[in-house]
């Protein structure tokens, strides 16, 4: 019996494409194995998007413990 252990969360990703449409007006997806949706249409274009899992995002670190108040706002500039 094998144990794996994963160490690292996968990263949540979004891929957007803007595609041509077909001489007929028509959408055309990307031209992958994946599942795109349609977002939006275009004069002449489509916007696609896909979510999928990726590997783990570097430089990411997990949220302070402390969770029950918002951040302070600094009195000399006004702003986070």
């Amino acid at each position: 019996m094998s144990v794996h252990t994963i160490s690292a969360t996968p990263a949540l990703c979004v891929e957007l494409a803007i595609i041509t449409d077909l001489p007929t007006g028509e959408p055309q997806p990307p031209a992958d194995d994946h599942v795109w949706w349609l977002v939006q249409r275009f004069d002449g274009a489509t916007l696609w998007r896909r979510i999928l899992l990726g590997p783990p995002a570097a430089g990411w670190r997990p949220a302070p413990a402390d969770q029950s108040h918002a951040p302070t706002r600094s009195p000399d500039h006004g702003h986070l």
